[in-house]
């Protein structure tokens, strides 16, 4: 079928070809942004507060759940379809906005530091420098779940053409069969093919867990910035 050869050929290529996503995903500065007019961006002042400034910050990692949304729905497509010529844009598109969204909050961060330095004498001086220990934090482990990310789609893409090619075997074993033949290859083929699929199921399953836990370290940075938001916050009204 069309899915087999197009998943078959990305099987077949480099590594450095299969995984596109990886290799853009290490680069640090992307100038180009993705569309983003639909979302709705929330009032800053011209010259930010410290507040705003962490707002600021939430915000972009709001954008960057559903930008990790966008992407997951492209890829489960991908599988699904023959027409796959869509993925490598997706992973282009996907790659830049990851960038130009870890670009502005780390943009935010350095903002933050020159204010706490600039303004050392404020009470909320000392919160400045916490939430920016956040940011570095929140970035390191956004990195690692963009790695492991891109490491679990080329497990699951090489599941989908471990199934295509079993799926092939076994109708054409079974036509042999049907023939009067026996097809001891094919049978030994299918029955390698089945250990393989089972590491890349177990390697999958690993990977999930990873990103579960790494999702849950987020999940805790995101949560003390929102504490320390509310500290900024009584802060202002005193």
């Amino acid at each position: 079928s069309a899915a087999l050869q197009v998943l078959a050929e990305r099987a077949a290529a480099t590594r450095e070809d299969r995984c596109v996503f990886c290799a853009q995903a290490q680069t640090a500065d992307v100038e180009c942004e993705p569309d983003t007019s639909q979302l709705e961006v929330p009032p800053v002042q011209a010259a930010p507060s410290s507040m705003a400034l962490v707002q600021r910050v939430i915000h972009e990692q709001e954008r960057r759940v559903l930008e990790y949304r966008r992407f997951e729905e492209g890829f489960a497509r991908f599988l699904q379809v023959a027409e796959a010529e869509g993925y490598i844009s997706l992973v282009t598109d996907s790659t830049a906005a990851f960038a130009a969204i870890s670009k502005r909050i780390n943009a935010a961060a350095q903002e933050l530091s020159d204010w706490a330095l600039e303004q050392a004498k404020e009470p909320e001086a000392a919160v400045c420098k916490v939430v920016v220990s956040l940011i570095r934090r929140l970035q390191v482990h956004e990195r690692e779940k963009l790695t492991v990310t891109a490491q679990l789609q080329i497990v699951r893409h090489g599941i989908a053409v471990d199934e295509l090619q079993l799926e092939h075997t076994a109708a054409f074993s079974n036509g042999m069969d049907d023939a009067g033949s026996v097809d001891g290859h094919g049978t030994r083929r299918a029955t390698a093919m089945e250990r393989t699929m089972a590491f890349r199921r177990e390697e999958a399953e690993d990977l999930r867990v990873k990103l579960g836990l790494l999702s849950e370290q987020i999940s805790e940075v995101i949560d003390e910035m929102r504490c320390e938001l509310a500290e900024l916050l009584e802060h202002c009204e005193t």
